[in-house]
Formats: C-alpha cells, structure tokens, sequence
C-alpha cells in the first residue's frame, strides 16, 4: 500500500480508537459569513470587491484575517444589506 494510504488508514483509526484526541476543525468565519448569505466563493468576491483566491484562503483558513478584512468581515456579518449598498454607491 502506498505510504499516503498507510497514514489516512493510521489517522482514522487513531480517531475512531481514541475520539478524544481526533482534531476538530472550526468553520472559518468568512466561510460562516458567506454561507449564511447563501454565496459561492466567486459570489462573495464579486459582491464583496475581493480577490476570489483570497476569499478560498480564507474559507480554508489558510489566511487569518486581521485589520480591515477583520472589520469588513464584522460589518458585513452584522449588516450585509448596508455592506453591499456602500459598494454599489
């Protein structure tokens, strides 16, 4: 069997056996964010004026927010509607 087969198989068993130490992923908050807009990826890099490989990264949480894409990614939480308006503006 190939060596990335061996280490899957090593990493489920490992989590079946011991749940308590499987590691538990969080949902990204740009990925809350859009999916409770109902958005794609490219949607909500268009809507949002953003790079979409920013948007992925972010999604994967390959990319912490901070600064401003922190506090567009706040106002667009809590007020999405006003968000996109001042864009189209």
């Amino acid at each position: 069997m190939s060596e990335l087969f061996e280490s899957l198989k090593a990493g489920l068993e490992s989590a079946i056996n011991e749940p308590e130490k499987a590691v538990k992923h969080e949902i990204s908050e740009v990925r809350r964010i859009r999916t409770k807009l109902n958005m794609s990826v490219r949607e909500f890099a268009e809507t949002f004026h953003l790079p979409k490989r920013t948007v992925e990264k972010w999604d994967m949480q390959d990319s912490s927010l901070t600064g401003a894409a922190s506090t567009l990614m706040k106002i667009i939480d809590k007020n999405p509607k006003a968000a996109m308006k001042a864009l189209q503006d």
